[in-house]
């Protein structure tokens, strides 16, 4: 039987645990989700059968916590980035692109279950959303927080310009996966960063 949400793991029990849900983010930022199974996840992790049931009913119960493990590390993920000034914002984009290229074109799991059309179970679609949320919010508040020290314009929209920037590294993220090339990735930021520094506040002395 799995473990209910309430029922304390051994230590041992949490070691398994996480292994296997390191291993289901691994193949979904590889494959997606819709090219693996639980088959795949078991020779991945290196367990049994009975250990993947005996934690997960199923593979979009594994899904689930494969969004709420990384959901978690948002904070430390270069998905994330510095968004403390338009030269931190261009760090990201770099660094975001260098990742790319030593990964091998792997991705954030949120992203790539994101934008996979069969995580159609409403509780997938409801993580994944929550989690760009996240990701998405921490861009604004970094624009805001741009504005206010007037590095950008009083008159650009923060709101419009995180929303901008997540669907500009999500859309270059899976071009960049599918094609095993970081042009896609390279040309939409180097289309934010112009919109960006179209945006910059009017008196250069301000910026950082």
């Amino acid at each position: 039987m799995m473990h209910g949400s309430n029922t304390k793991l051994t230590p041992k029990g949490v070691q398994t645990k996480q292994r296997i849900i390191e291993a289901a983010a691994r193949l979904v930022e590889v494959r997606g989700p819709v090219r693996i199974s639980l088959d795949d996840v078991r020779e991945e992790a290196r367990v049994s059968n009975s250990q993947i049931y005996h934690y997960f009913s199923d593979k979009q119960s594994l899904m689930l916590a494969v969004i709420d493990q990384h959901g978690r590390d948002v904070p430390g993920e270069s998905m994330l980035g510095n968004f403390e000034s338009v030269a931190g914002v261009k760090g990201w984009a770099e660094s975001l692109i260098e990742q790319q290229r030593q990964s091998r074109y792997r991705g954030c799991p949120i992203a790539t279950l994101g934008t996979d059309p069969a995580t159609a179970d409403p509780r997938v679609t409801l993580r994944i959303a929550a989690g760009l949320r996240q990701i998405e919010r921490h861009m604004r508040a970094g624009y805001r927080s741009m504005q206010a020290d007037n590095q950008i314009s009083a008159a650009a929209d923060p709101d419009a310009l995180a929303s901008m920037t997540l669907t500009s590294v999500i859309g270059g993220l899976v071009l960049t996966q599918l094609n095993r090339d970081t042009a896609p990735l390279r040309d939409a930021f180097a289309a934010l960063c112009r919109f960006i520094e179209e945006e910059r506040a009017p008196n250069p002395h301000s910026l950082k």
